[in-house]
């Protein structure tokens, strides 16, 4: 059901099907682009992000990349947490910097900015200590931990955790951490962010946050 293959009137019969597994592929269509998606459900985004469907409103959140800020707004006040999840898989255009602690709270949007968004201690303890260990791992990748954060993260045994850690500028090689212990070799050096590849393409939006 995917690429431009499918005409006009598959698209539009396939997102009026009454099984909720075919309206999901269509919805969950980022491959067939933002276009035809729009194209098949005969509504402009502005329309599918009012959609009663959150799994709708949740592919609007997540491809529509240039939408105004008042629209992310909307969707990070989603009551779906899936749609609010969608809202916050790219840096752009983020959450309020007034709002990040609050928005870190919320299991639905947390594992997003905890590695891209400047930390409070309050926040970044919460974060360790919430026995999440992938919560954790997003946390080591950080770049904008202090010294006393990575320092609290020192004695992981987590292999993720260790590399990330080692890349981190408040590490070099004779801070003792159980990296060197298990043959790695801290350094010195900027945290290296991973490139998010998704589906969906699309302009880059304006941001809330200086994230990545």
């Amino acid at each position: 059901m995917y690429g431009n293959r499918i005409s006009r009137a598959t698209r539009r019969l396939s997102a009026a099907h009454p099984d909720p597994a075919v309206r999901a592929i269509v919805a969950g269509g980022s491959r067939i682009g933002f276009d035809h998606l729009e194209e098949a459900y005969g509504r402009p985004r502005t329309a599918l992000m009012l959609d009663p469907d959150p799994a709708v409103r949740a592919v609007v959140a997540r491809c529509w990349h240039d939408r105004p800020l008042d629209v992310q707004e909307r969707f990070l006040a989603d009551p779906a947490p899936e749609v609010r999840a969608a809202a916050t898989e790219q840096a752009k255009p983020g959450v309020p910097p007034e709002s990040v602690d609050r928005f870190l709270a919320d299991p639905a949007v947390r594992g997003h900015l905890a590695g891209r968004v400047p930390l409070t201690r309050e926040a970044f303890t919460t974060l360790v200590d919430s026995g999440d260990e992938r919560l954790v791992r997003t946390v080591a990748g950080n770049p904008y931990l202090t010294a006393g954060m990575v320092a609290r993260l020192l004695d992981s045994t987590d292999p993720s955790v260790r590399i990330s850690l080692a890349l981190s500028r408040h590490v070099d090689a004779s801070t003792p951490t159980r990296t060197s212990a298990s043959g790695g070799s801290p350094r010195i050096g900027p945290t290296r962010r991973r490139r998010s590849w998704r589906r969906c393409s699309g302009s880059t939006a304006r941001r809330f946050t200086r994230g990545s």
